[in-house]
C-alpha cells in the first residue's frame, strides 16, 4: 500500500505496482479522487483485511 508498504507517499516520484494505479477521468479533480479513494480504500481493509469479511 502507498504510504504504509511503500516509501514515498508524498514524493515527487514514487513507484508503485501497475494495480495499484488508476486514472482519473479528466472531469474528475485531484482533490476529489484523493477524497473518493481515501474514503473507498479504509473501509475496505477494515472489513476485508482486518475484520476477515467474506461472501456469503
Amino acid at each position: 500500500m502507498l504510504g504504509n508498504h511503500r516509501d514515498g507517499g508524498f514524493a515527487e516520484y514514487v513507484t508503485v505496482p501497475h494495480v495499484a494505479v488508476f486514472p482519473l477521468p479528466e472531469t474528475v479533480p485531484l482533490e476529489e479522487g484523493c477524497i473518493i479513494s481515501d474514503a473507498f480504500s479504509t473501509p475496505y481493509h477494515a472489513a476485508v483485511k482486518r475484520a476477515e469479511v467474506r461472501h456469503g
